[in-house]
């Protein structure tokens, strides 16, 4: 439907041994093609979903950042700069179904603090800060301002792993459909926490048990306003 398109992405990293430092950027370009679900979806309670005019997605975007180690690599903290650049950013909108918005941007900040203590547990707490713009100057639906995560790794008995990974979502704008009224409006999707839980156990050199628990303390959120999750 869309033809072929080629895409590319340059990075490059420098690095400072004797000082434990990094400096890192890239630079690409991204293109995607919208699915079938996108472009021929049926209509929902009168709701239109799929749109075949959309025309395809295409991108560029640029980051910039640098790490440093300290204390024999122990201690690693890291701070980037990114922005993308979008010509018709295929998104959703309940009064419309899909669309594309002809021009779109974000930027923000990711940014990471990791520490060793010993050697068999890490620690390391990541935030990223994005802000987003359409064409008409207002923030992007479903994307958050604040995101932050903590993650904690710690190996045992040289054979046992355990994961524990907390994530923070920020509130986020959103639209939805009032079925009652079959009308959209702009509503604010709340914040919310996740704690999700991994482990394993290598029995022998050839078999290993382990197992996931998502949601550890069953917190009831939406990724997307209605959208339940498990």
């Amino acid at each position: 439907e869309f033809g072929s398109e080629t895409t590319f992405r340059i990075t490059q990293a420098f690095l400072l041994r004797d000082w434990g430092t990094k400096f890192k950027a890239s630079y690409g370009t991204g293109f995607r093609a919208p699915s079938l679900y996108e472009l021929y979806a049926p209509p929902f309670w009168g709701m239109p979903i799929g749109n075949p005019d959309l025309d395809p997605e295409e991108s560029e975007g640029w980051d910039i950042g640098i790490e440093q180690s300290l204390f024999d690599n122990c201690l690693t903290i890291g701070i980037t700069y990114f922005y993308n650049d979008f010509d018709d950013l295929i998104d959703y909108d309940w009064s419309m179904g899909y669309i594309n918005i002809s021009e779109a941007k974000t930027s923000g900040l990711e940014s990471f603090i990791e520490l060793i203590p010993f050697r068999d547990l890490t620690l390391r707490l990541n935030y990223t800060y994005t802000d987003s713009e359409d064409d008409d100057g207002s923030r992007l639906l479903r994307r958050p301002l604040h995101k932050v995560g903590f993650n904690t790794g710690y190996r045992f008995l040289e054979w046992g792993r355990v994961n524990l990974n907390i994530l923070y979502v920020g509130e986020r704008d959103d639209s939805y459909w009032d079925s009652m009224t079959f009308t959209a409006r702009d509503v604010i999707t709340d914040d919310y926490v996740v704690v999700n839980l991994t482990g394993s156990f290598d029995v022998s050199e050839h078999f290993q048990v382990f197992g996931r628990i998502d949601n550890l303390f069953d917190e009831n959120y939406y990724e997307s306003y209605g959208y339940g999750t498990a």
